[in-house]
């Protein structure tokens, strides 16, 4: 599933849907969690104690989500996002990848330009 940013009130049209596809071009199907593909690695295995950093890099245009269902028992989108939040509190955006950096930046950019 692709997560898509538009705003009809605003009314910006179809040409103004910002989708992760465009951001994460290795991932076959996209989900907002391949933005931070290596921290989200790097977090699993911190708070699962759980590496699937070799998995990630051997299938890597397959959604972190889908290694994470398939490696991390009773695995939940939910608790990812609160030990994401939990490391945000203790980092910041320089302890993202340059991968990541560049891909939040296209897209905030993005964001930014259709909301103008």
């Amino acid at each position: 599933m692709s997560y898509n940013v538009a705003y009809p009130e605003l009314g910006l049209g179809n040409k103004n849907i910002l989708r992760t596809k465009d951001y994460c071009q290795n991932v076959t199907s996209p989900e907002i969690e391949d933005l931070l593909r290596d921290t989200l690695v790097r977090i699993v295995e911190t708070e699962y104690s759980i590496d699937c950093k070799s998995i990630a890099d051997s299938q890597s245009t397959r959604g972190i989500v889908s290694i994470f269902q398939s490696q991390v028992p009773n695995f939940s989108k939910y608790d990812l996002a609160k030990h994401f939040i939990k490391w945000c509190k203790s980092n910041d955006a320089s302890s993202l990848t340059e991968d990541e950096i560049s891909n939040w930046t296209k897209l905030i950019e993005n964001i930014n330009k259709v909301l103008k």
